[in-house]
């Protein structure tokens, strides 16, 4: 039998000691007829091995196909190591009056095992392997409200806002804001929006607390990048209110704004761009332009020919009502042919 060489200092206990270790040494603490061992890496640190006693441990030391493994890391790592590793002595309670002892190439393993910090080398590569979790942040929406509307209208809104937890905590607040002035401290509102010329903006936010840290791909909690409490802010929605404008054919020229309403409200157009377009038609030989008062008439362009037209502009007629019959200011340009168009053009209008 090959017992002990001296190069590792092995203590036969009852009890792991609550002081610091020495580096490098093994603990047997002995509770006959079984074992439980540690061996300390190169700061002292103990290391249970689930070998001894049958118990689990934070190192498992096994030998069948030659690998170490190193349970609560979930990695093998490969090594030259003998069938047998840990033997336990329990058939052999009478050698070296009743203590434990190893064989030389069990404690020439062990040496190699403890030795440079091997286990901290191990554990080292495996948190270099280790791929920090991904944690999604909470996020807030709101009903799509968001369009164009003529002004003088009226329009519903009815807004409900989403969280979305994902890797946040809960939700602890909540609000639904128009034009940045709280309106809703709750997941709703409602309201019904007489429109005007701009834009009406609605966004919701969300208070939500520390989120749980979650395991990295290797089966350990990693908090990198966890998500802490705070708040998520909602796309806006926007309301836009515009003024009609208004282009076409029309068989006299009108002489008031609520005549261009009702002769070309089917023609118009409501955006706040500065280009739009209407079509020539073949019948009638005078032709409208109606914008509002801010806007200007810069080129009237007949596609078909590449051919600018010259608009004149109506001075008498100033105003246009809007959807609810107010009065809004307005430029009228006119142009009257001698005839007809005998080709349905698109003429393309642009504004400054």
């Amino acid at each position: 039998m090959n017992y002990c060489l001296p190069a590792v200092v092995h203590h036969w206990v009852t009890a792991l000691p609550n002081t610091k270790l020495p580096p490098h040494n093994i603990y047997f603490v002995l509770n006959y007829p079984t074992a439980t061992m540690y061996i300390t890496d190169s700061d002292g640190l103990a290391y249970l091995v689930g070998s001894e006693g049958g118990g689990g441990g934070d190192i498992t030391l096994t030998s069948p196909n030659g690998t170490i493994s190193i349970n609560g890391y979930g990695i093998d790592v490969s090594n030259e190591v003998l069938d047998s590793i840990i033997v336990l002595h329990n058939n052999f309670p009478d050698l070296q009056g009743g203590t434990w002892h190893l064989t030389l190439t069990e404690h020439d393993y062990l040496l190699n095992l403890i030795s440079d910090n091997t286990i901290g080398k191990l554990t080292n590569a495996v948190n270099l392997l280790a791929t920090p979790p991904t944690y999604v942040a909470p996020t807030s929406s709101i009903s799509n409200v968001a369009g164009t509307f003529e002004v003088g209208a009226t329009t519903a809104i009815n807004i409900t806002q989403t969280f979305t937890q994902n890797d946040g905590g809960a939700l602890v607040s909540q609000s639904i804001t128009k034009n940045g002035t709280v309106v809703s401290n709750t997941d709703a509102f409602t309201e019904s929006l007489p429109i005007t010329l701009g834009n009406v903006t609605y966004t919701g936010s969300v208070n939500y607390s520390e989120g749980d840290c979650k395991d990295n791909n290797i089966g350990i909690e990693d908090c990198t990048n966890k998500i802490l409490a705070g708040t998520t802010t909602s796309p806006n929605r926007v309301v836009t209110g515009a003024l009609r404008r208004y282009a076409g054919s029309v068989a006299t020229l009108p002489t008031t704004g609520a005549e261009i309403r009702t002769a070309l409200l089917g023609n118009s157009v409501l955006n706040t761009a500065n280009t739009f377009s209407f079509s020539t038609g073949t019948t009638n030989r005078r032709f409208v332009i109606a914008i509002p008062a801010a806007k200007t008439l810069s080129t009237v362009q007949n596609t078909g020919t590449n051919e600018f037209l010259i608009f004149n502009l109506n001075g008498s007629i100033t105003t246009t009502p809007d959807a609810a019959g107010n009065p809004q200011t307005y430029k009228v340009y006119t142009l009257e042919n001698a005839v007809p168009f005998t080709t349905n053009y698109t003429l393309n209008v642009t504004l400054i």
